[in-house]
């Protein structure tokens, strides 16, 4: 298992690398109008060159637990620009039961980590579709979506250190693309 690991972190590695050489070689003009086509690991097509607009969203919440910070970058050249910003409020709700998840120090049930999980990603999915739409920006602009997550619970001297953060990243990416 380990061994599969490493050698899909290493394929992760030369792909993210020729990526980036292909990229760049667009942004600063060295494709000479063509249209890159790089794929991810599973296939997902990835298209550079002129008029594509590589758009990056970043997601954070902090330790008040009380909503998500939400930007917009754009990377087509090689100095980004932050296209837009958005902060959006957890429901008094969702702020409660994470609150209380949080000063359980750990003790908090695997059922409401779940459940918290899936609501806190529904939360980073609406901040992020509600800073494109500010943006006039579509889903399909966006290359990658960054989320930190929100964290619960913070170890790094347990044994073995460990953390837990909330707001699961194939669900956010689910509904930013659905």
């Amino acid at each position: 298992m380990l061994e599969a690991a490493a050698r899909l972190a290493a394929d992760f590695d030369v792909y993210a690398e020729l990526c980036l050489e292909e990229y760049m070689a667009c942004a600063v003009g060295g494709c000479a109008g063509c249209t890159v086509e790089a794929h991810t690991p599973d296939g997902v097509a990835m298209k550079r060159g002129p008029g594509v607009r590589p758009l990056f969203i970043g997601l954070i919440s902090g330790t008040s637990m009380d909503g998500v910070d939400a930007a917009l970058m754009d990377c087509s050249s090689t100095e980004p620009l932050l296209v837009a910003t958005n902060r959006a409020s957890y429901p008094n709700d969702l702020a409660g039961r994470l609150r209380a998840a949080a000063q359980s120090q750990g003790e908090c049930a695997l059922r409401e980590v779940a459940a918290l999980d899936a609501a806190v990603a529904s939360c980073f999915a609406e901040a992020a579709l509600a800073l494109l739409r500010n943006a006039g920006r579509s889903p399909e602009q966006v290359e990658a979506i960054g989320s930190h997550g929100q964290t619960l619970w913070h170890a790094p001297e347990g044994l073995p250190p460990h953390t837990v953060q909330v707001g699961s990243p194939a669900r956010i990416a689910a509904f930013v693309r659905a």
